[in-house]
């Protein structure tokens, strides 16, 4: 899901990430602990006198010796097994957040289209020709600017009286003007969509 690989190397290195693998390990150490137990105390069974609980107790030393050293030979196996399940977790957890996060977040507005691109020409045409007067981009106006302006003009000519065309500097101003004179109803203000 990284667009470059300098961007994944720079996820791995993070703390949040390095947070997030240590207790992805910790999750899967503590259930191979619980797998383990649960194995021993099924091969253990429940005894059903002293001499059978010993010898019992000898297979199961044996056993536990046994499954020790399998467990050592199957770690190295499992630890690519092991990394690679980390990394589909945390990879479904990355997901997850950044699922969530793009909800929170406002939907981006679309840029504006690039101006097309000039044809290419020959080098040795570009060195005949004179070179180009600076051109100052010109800048254009965001939403945020054009609704900023808009409602500036809206709140300049809501203040007039409609009788008088007296101008205020609040709504406050405007109404007590309103209510001393007995002029007629404000300029009703137009509702944003």
């Amino acid at each position: 899901s990284f667009k470059t690989a300098a961007q994944k190397a720079n996820h791995e290195k993070s703390k949040k990430h390095l947070k997030v693998v240590r207790e992805a390990r910790r999750e899967m150490l503590r259930e191979e602990r619980q797998m383990a137990k649960m194995q021993k105390q099924q091969m253990q069974g429940t005894p059903e006198d002293e001499d059978s609980e010993a010898q019992d107790f000898d297979s199961v030393a044996q056993d536990s010796d046994s499954v020790a050293q399998d467990s050592d030979s199957t770690a190295q196996l499992t630890d690519s097994a092991e990394e690679d399940a980390l990394a589909q977790l945390i990879q479904e957890l990355a997901i997850a957040q950044s699922s969530a996060s793009k909800k929170s977040k406002r939907k981006k507005r679309p840029q504006p289209n690039p101006e097309p691109e000039e044809p290419v020409v020959n080098s040795e045409s570009i060195t005949d020709q004179e070179p180009a007067p600076d051109v100052v981009p010109t800048h254009r106006p965001t939403k945020r600017d054009m609704r900023r302006e808009r409602q500036k003009k809206q709140a300049q000519n809501e203040l007039a009286c409609n009788v008088c065309a007296k101008e205020f500097t609040s709504r406050n101003h405007l109404f007590n003007h309103i209510n001393d004179t007995g002029h007629a109803l404000a300029k009703q203000p137009k509702k944003a969509k």
